[in-house]
């Protein structure tokens, strides 16, 4: 995050080579849950699938360190850059401190961060017409909505280890 925010483009390729060990990681996690025996109470289901989510928003940064490197020129005035990517990056730790410290006020909070973030972005969509912002807005777009599709997931974990 902080390598997009700085403009600091020549070293965008350690975001795809990062998002490459991330794929290593995340392979042997899923290898890790098929060999369990044991399902734990349904819970194996839904760690499988936050860890896809989040394989795919890893997937998404890489695709936007991608088309930075081809882009960074057309991009490089666009002031709301950073504000986004700011909001992004703190949507981001939330997830993580809604999942390792469950409470229902962060889970409000968090819906509230994505809800607000998600309309930021749609409403900053709907004003541009150039090409290489709104695919960045786009990604960024696609982030938001895949956090949000963790609380599910995340909500039955929780309610499995009797958190709710």
């Amino acid at each position: 995050m902080d390598i997009i925010k700085q403009n600091n483009y020549l070293h965008l390729s350690k975001i795809i080579d990062y998002e490459k060990k991330n794929n290593t990681l995340t392979n042997y996690s899923h290898r890790i849950i098929n060999k369990s025996h044991e399902e734990q109470g349904g819970k194996l289901s839904y760690y499988y699938l936050i860890l896809w989510v989040l394989e795919n928003i890893c997937d998404e940064f890489k695709y936007m360190a991608k088309f930075l490197i081809k882009n960074n020129k057309k991009l490089r005035g666009y002031k709301e850059k950073d504000k986004m990517l700011i909001q992004i990056d703190g949507l981001i730790g939330s997830y993580h401190n809604l999942f390792y410290n469950f409470d229902t006020n962060r889970l409000d909070d968090f819906i509230k961060n994505c809800a607000n973030i998600q309309t930021n972005l749609e409403t900053e969509l709907g004003g541009k017409s150039e090409g290489e912002i709104c695919f960045f807005i786009l990604s960024l777009l696609e982030i938001t909505k895949s956090l949000k599709s963790l609380i599910g997931s995340t909500l039955a974990l929780k309610f499995l280890d009797g958190e709710t």
